[in-house]
C-alpha cells in the first residue's frame, strides 16, 4: 500500500513538473509571439534604444521577423541611433518596402546627409524621398525641394524645388516656409514679392524657426519696400531668437 502511495505521489510530481514546464514555455511563447501593440512597440523601442535593453530589442526583432511593419521600423531606428547602419538599413528598407512612409523618409535622410560611417548617396536619397512623397509625406517633399534647388545628384530645377517647398509648407514644415520666404525675398524661382516673403517668414517664425525669426528681426530693423522699420518689433524678435534656440522647430 505504502509503495503504491509513493508511486502515485511520484507520478503526480512528474505530471505537475511537466505542467509547470509547459506553463513556463507557454508564457514565454505568449510574451514573444503575440502581436505587439503600437504602445508596446514604442515602449520597447525606448528601452532598446536609450536603455540599451537587449531583451527589448530581441522582442522587437521577433515581431519584425513575424512581419510587423511598425516593429521593423522600431528596430531600424534603434540600430540607427547606435550608428549600426547596415543593420538599420536592412530593417528600415523592409519597412519602407511594405509601405511605411517614415521608414522611406528616414532612409532618404540617411543617404542625403551621410556621415563619417556612411557615404552620401544622391541616387538612393532621391529614390526613398520619391517613395515617401508618393504617399504625400511633407518631410520628403521638403528634402526633394533641397535636392532640386541645389542640384544634388541631378540638374538643378528651382521651379520644381519651389513646388516641393510649397507642398511641405502647406503641411506645416517650418523649414519649407523659410525657403519660400527666401524665394520671394531674393527672386529665387519666384518674382520678388517682399510682402509674400514677410508672410512666409512670419509663418515659419510662428513655428519657432530661429532662421525665420532672425530674418524678421532684420526686416524690422531696416525696413524694406513692403514693411516699415519698427524698432519695437525688432527688439521683440531679438528676444524671440533666444527663446527659439531653446525650443526650436522640429527638423523635418
Amino acid at each position: 500500500m505504502m509503495k503504491a502511495f509513493f508511486q502515485f505521489s511520484y507520478a503526480r510530481y512528474i505530471l505537475l513538473s511537466i505542467g509547470m514546464v509547459i506553463a513556463v514555455f507557454t508564457g514565454y511563447s505568449i510574451v514573444f509571439h503575440h502581436k505587439l501593440s503600437n504602445a508596446e512597440i514604442d515602449q520597447l523601442e525606448m528601452q532598446s534604444t536609450f536603455g540599451q535593453d537587449e531583451a527589448s530589442l530581441l522582442r522587437l526583432k521577433k515581431a519584425a521577423d513575424r512581419g510587423q511593419i511598425e516593429a521593423k521600423m522600431a528596430v531600424g531606428k534603434s540600430y540607427l541611433f547606435k550608428q549600426q547602419y547596415p543593420l538599420a538599413i536592412v530593417y528600415l528598407d523592409s519597412a519602407a518596402q511594405h509601405g511605411n512612409v517614415e521608414a522611406a523618409t528616414t532612409l532618404g535622410k540617411i543617404y542625403f546627409q551621410g556621415d563619417d560611417r556612411l557615404a552620401k548617396n544622391p541616387e538612393l536619397a532621391l529614390k526613398y524621398f520619391n517613395q515617401a512623397y508618393a504617399q504625400q509625406d511633407p518631410s520628403a517633399a521638403y528634402y526633394l525641394g533641397l535636392i532640386y534647388k541645389n542640384g544634388y545628384g541631378l540638374k538643378a530645377d528651382i521651379v520644381k524645388a519651389n513646388q516641393y517647398f510649397q507642398f511641405a509648407a502647406d503641411h506645416q514644415i517650418a523649414n519649407a516656409m523659410f525657403m519660400l520666404g527666401n524665394a520671394y525675398q531674393y527672386g529665387d524661382g519666384k518674382q520678388v514679392n517682399l510682402q509674400q516673403a514677410y508672410l512666409w517668414y512670419q509663418k515659419a517664425a510662428d513655428l519657432e524657426l530661429p532662421e525665420a525669426i532672425q530674418e524678421l528681426a532684420h526686416i524690422y530693423q531696416y525696413g524694406n519696400q513692403a514693411i516699415e522699420a519698427n524698432q519695437t518689433a525688432y527688439q521683440q524678435q531679438m528676444m524671440e531668437i533666444g527663446h527659439s534656440l531653446k525650443h526650436p522647430a522640429l527638423s523635418p
